[in-house]
């Protein structure tokens, strides 16, 4: 992770304090020059993992996070989560080559205030940082017409989001059961649930959708230590019918 000196902080204080996060350095590099030329504009941190930027917020408080999607660690989806989830005010502007309908509705969705490819112009990305600065919402007309088709589809709840989540950890739907505290048999109701409104026969290809729409990463097949561990002996409930 990288900072820039309390030294530079004080002597620009007037300027929108901004933390950059792409694993590309120099791509990150070209956005923090472009940044820092901008007279109400200063960059105060750098973050190549997402671990790294959930702890550079933290830690700075930035007005505005300028971020790609993909970044090692934590997916950009949950990096997003994470911070509004602590911080509801957050403003985020997503930068990406992702043009993908699914994609940008997860970010949007998780809480990002702007959304911009990177093979727009350099006035593009600040023109979308200083109208999330100001309140407003970046959305380019093209990107607000794929999200609008996508937010016409059915969409999985939370608890169908934790079962494909651990269907590509590779439990059980016992162990899922477990897991969620609930029977073998609601945990099989749930997977079949989640497979009808995916479109999906098998749980392959459950995890396969999921992660090309964006609803998982590959990061959270790895990431199953953040559920709560079973009980000694799950809650029995009645299959739903």
């Amino acid at each position: 992770m990288h900072s820039l000196s309390p030294e530079r902080s004080r002597a620009t204080s007037h300027s929108a304090r901004i933390v950059v996060a792409d694993d590309h350095r120099v791509l990150r590099l070209g956005l923090v020059t472009l940044i820092n030329g901008q007279p109400d504009m200063r960059v105060v941190g750098e973050a190549a993992t997402g671990e790294e930027l959930i702890a550079l917020y933290r830690a700075r408080h930035p007005d505005l996070v300028l971020m790609d999607l993909r970044m090692p660690g934590p997916g950009g989806v949950r990096v997003i989560e994470t911070i509004t989830r602590e911080d509801p005010t957050a403003r985020i502007v997503v930068v990406t080559i992702q043009k993908g309908g699914d994609a940008m509705y997860q970010a949007l969705r998780a809480g990002a205030r702007g959304y911009v490819l990177k093979d727009v112009s350099s006035r593009d990305v600040l023109a979308a940082m200083r109208t999330v600065l100001a309140g407003g919402q970046a959305i380019p007309p093209a990107i607000a017409e794929a999200l609008a088709r996508r937010l016409a589809q059915d969409d999985l709840s939370p608890r169908e989001v934790q079962v494909v989540r651990m269907i590509a950890g590779g439990l059980s739907n016992k162990e899922i059961g477990a897991r969620l505290r609930i029977a073998e048999d609601t945990a099989k109701w749930n997977v079949t649930g989640l497979m009808a409104k995916l479109g999906v026969r098998d749980r392959t290809r459950a995890v396969t959708v999921a992660l090309r729409r964006g609803i998982i990463d590959i990061e959270d097949v790895f990431a199953l230590d953040e559920i709560a561990a079973p009980p000694t002996t799950p809650r029995s409930e009645p299959a739903a019918r």
